[in-house]
This record gives C-alpha cells, structure tokens and sequence, in this order.
C-alpha cells in the first residue's frame, strides 16, 4: 500500500475534491471538529460504557472514553508519523515540510478514535446482542418477509461498527452526501473490520452492511486498500486502523478497573497490583513511592503512567511488523498491544481477566441489562411495527402514524423497502441515549412520569 493515498486529505466520497493542507486547520482537524459538534457524538454523553445508567457522575461513559481514546490515538498517531519521517524518509503530503507529518497523523488517528463508538446504541455491547437477538427471533417467527438474506444478516447482527461507518458517511449531517464528508484517510483509519458481514466470518464484527457496501468499495479504492479473497467485499486494513484499535484497547482496559475502584467493586490492592505489573522491566522503580497514600490520585497516576508504557510498546510492535502492515499482509485479528512486550501484553491480559472475573459480573450490572432487554425489545415491537405497517398497508394507524411521527424526518415512508425501513428504525434506536430509549419505553408501556 501507498502512504499518498492512504493519508489522502480527500474526501472519500469525491475523490475529486481535494482539501488542501492548511496547518492552522487541517483536513484531519476539521474532521475532528466536525465529530465533536455532531449530535451523534454529544448524545454518547449518556449511552453506557460498562455500566448501564449510572448514577456516579465519575465513571465513564461513552463520551470521556472516546475523548480519551483519540489522546491516546493522537500519541501513537504522532509517535509513528515521527518514526516514518526519521526512519523512512517518508513526505505524503507533498510541499509540506517534513517535520509536521507527526502532526498530521497524530490528527488522523485522534480524529479516528474520537468517531469510534458513534454509532453504538444504548446499554452498551448488550445493547447490540439485545438488537442481534430480537431479529433473530423476529424472522423464526415472521419467515425471510421478502428481505435479501444479507439484509436479514444486517439485522441480525446488527454491529456497533458498521452503524458507525453509516453515521460517519450518510446519517451526520445527513444533508450533505457523504456525511460528515470526512477524509479518506480519517474513515480508513475507523475501520477496525472493513469488510461486509459475512457467514464464513469467525467473528461476528464488520463495518459494513449491505447499504453502505458502495462507500467501502469507494473508501478502499480512495486508500489504496488490498482487497481479500477470503470474503466478499473485504479489505485489508489501513495501517492505521491497528493504532485505533491499541488506543481503544489500552483505555477501556485500564479505565475499566479505575471505574471499578472509583464504585467500590475492586480495591486498591486489586487495582495497583495489575498497574504495577506494566514497570515489570524498568529498572530501579520504586514501586512503593506511588502506592502512598492508599487513594484514588495514587492509581490515577498509575493509570496515566501505564497508558505512556503502552504507547512505546504498541509503536513498537507496529515498525516490527511494519512491512506485512505496509504489504496488506498482517492478519486482523493481530492486535498490537496483545502481542507486543510480553511484559505489557501479559498485564494487559490480566487486566482482561480482572474485569471479566469481577466487574462485568456485578449485580447491578446484570439487573440493569435485563431491563435494557424489556427496553429494546418494547421500541422494537412498536417502531418495527408501524415500519411495517407503513410499507405493507400503506395507510398506517393512527398510534403507527404518531410513532412514526416521532421518528422525525428520517421515519420510514411506503417508498421505502422494507429492509430501508428497518434500517431506519435501527438507525433512530441505536442513536438513543440510554436515558431516553428508557423514557420512550415506559410511555409505549403507557407508564406517564
């Protein structure tokens, strides 16, 4: 793969539409900005990272998580530009003088890691399986009702990743064609799965379904991605999709259990004995100079000097594989933080294993994703309902008339087919926050606050 396209500045969906480098505000920042301002990333504010509506107002969220994940995404970005300018000689962007490469990666990848989660849908990755399984028993009961079988296989593995793809290219500032009109570069570097659902997948995660195929064939042509033979409409990834996915990885792992101190679910000892276990090989620490006092600034300043080990070992493992990424050839499913410094990469598998054990099993939590159950599984009822009802009928009921009414500008119309329609639903839900799809389910089960 070629660095020029892969660090296009172009739009991705008019390649022809060149945006010049202008470094008081470069194509990758606007892009930055454009997230921050978007609807879909301010009602992340309340959608669930790990636990379900909470009531503690320092545990994260989606929102901060996404913040944190393009700093970090932002480092490892700047930290390889710099090795590709040092080591490799490399100047994609043509007249621009070498030493701002670093910047502008370092922008890519931020931009990149702040859209991560734009599209996942309230509750979390419950939310999603609670999505995958009503389809899933909608057609047993229901049949194939006139659907493609890729599109019942959008539905039924409805996916947090492709819904992002399709707020990032269509449904923000859905006026304009293309979205958002991000750059190639910034989309490529999303794209943690960029192919299509598909039955051989080992693994359920895509980023694509069968409406926004088009835009990956175009996303992968603009970069210059390597097409695969082992599915159709598959790709390699961008090389910097591995760096989004390390920054992803290290926060949730890490702040996973500095959530889990902060509501009494792990303490100190569990916490600090998992941070420590990253200064493995530094020589001469002083373990003991931060576990005084025994307090949350101790393990936050713990966390933020794990998350710097991280970033030097994840930019290291990206230059030891460099030409099989370059060359399209590195395997998805190689994370660069699970096989870099075994000293990091064991840790980070105990912090995996700490939180699996203990924090994603609490009560509260279980007790909350039945509800998101009842929840989801109510606006499915109604909403694909009256979707239904709207296509096949033509002269929807009153009550589908006012639900679809709800559904604002973007509701499903009888010109519509009935996998659009669905889609449309799928598109209003999963943008709810986890707040008010509550709210909307407990007046469709005519409980008035």
């Amino acid at each position: 793969m070629d660095w020029t396209k892969l660090l296009s500045s172009n739009d991705f969906f008019n390649e022809n539409k060149r945006s010049d480098i202008d470094l008081s505000r470069s194509p990758f920042q606007r892009d930055f900005d454009r997230i921050i301002f978007s609807e879909n990333f301010r009602r992340l504010d309340k959608k669930t990272q790990v636990h379900p509506l909470k009531d503690n107002d320092h545990v994260h969220s989606r929102l901060p998580h996404s913040l944190e994940v393009s700093c970090v995404g932002r480092s490892l970005g700047s930290e390889v530009g710099k090795r590709l300018v040092n080591d490799y000689k490399m100047n994609p962007f043509g007249d621009i003088h070498d030493s701002v490469v670093p910047i502008l990666t370092g922008q890519i990848v931020q931009s990149a890691c702040l859209a991560h989660d734009i599209g996942n849908p309230p509750f979390g990755h419950a939310g999603e399986e609670l999505i995958q399984e009503w389809f899933r028993k909608y057609f047993i009961a229901n049949g194939n009702e006139n659907l493609e079988e890729t599109e019942k296989d959008d539905l039924m593995n409805f996916e947090g990743n492709a819904q992002a793809f399709r707020v990032l290219t269509k449904l923000a500032m859905s006026r304009n064609k293309g979205g958002i009109q991000a750059t190639s570069a910034v989309v490529g570097s999303m794209l943690k799965y960029p192919w299509a659902f598909s039955k051989t997948l080992t693994k359920s995660k895509f980023c694509a379904f069968t409406s926004e195929i088009p835009e990956l064939k175009t996303l992968a042509e603009t970069c210059g991605l390597k097409s695969s033979d082992k599915t159709p409409n598959s790709y390699s990834r961008h090389p910097f999709a591995f760096l989004s996915e390390a920054a992803d990885d290290i926060c949730y792992n890490l702040m996973d259990l500095e959530d889990a101190y902060e509501l009494h679910i792990l303490n100190f000892n569990e916490v600090t004995d998992v941070f420590l276990g990253f200064f493995q090989n530094r020589k001469n620490f002083d373990a003991d100079k931060y576990l005084s006092p025994k307090s949350k600034q101790s393990i936050s300043h713990l966390r933020a000097m794990a998350v710097s080990e991280c970033v030097n070992a994840v930019v290291e493992e990206f230059f030891d594989k460099y030409s099989e990424i370059l060359r399209g050839d590195l395997p998805h499913s190689h994370n660069l933080i699970e096989n870099c410094n075994p000293k990091i990469a064991d840790t980070m598998k105990e912090a995996k294993r700490l939180s699996h054990d203990k924090v994603f099993t609490t009560d509260r939590k279980t007790l909350l994703e039945i509800s998101a159950n009842t929840t989801l599984s109510t606006l499915l009822d109604h909403f694909c309902g009256a979707a239904y009802e709207v296509i096949n009928n033509k002269k929807p009921s009153g009550n589908s008339t006012r639900l679809l009414k709800l559904m604002g500008e973007n509701s499903p119309s009888s010109s519509d087919s009935l996998y659009s329609a669905y889609q449309k639903v799928t598109d209003y839900i999963s943008g709810m926050t986890d707040n008010y799809a509550v709210k909307i389910a407990k007046h469709l089960n005519g409980i008035v606050d």
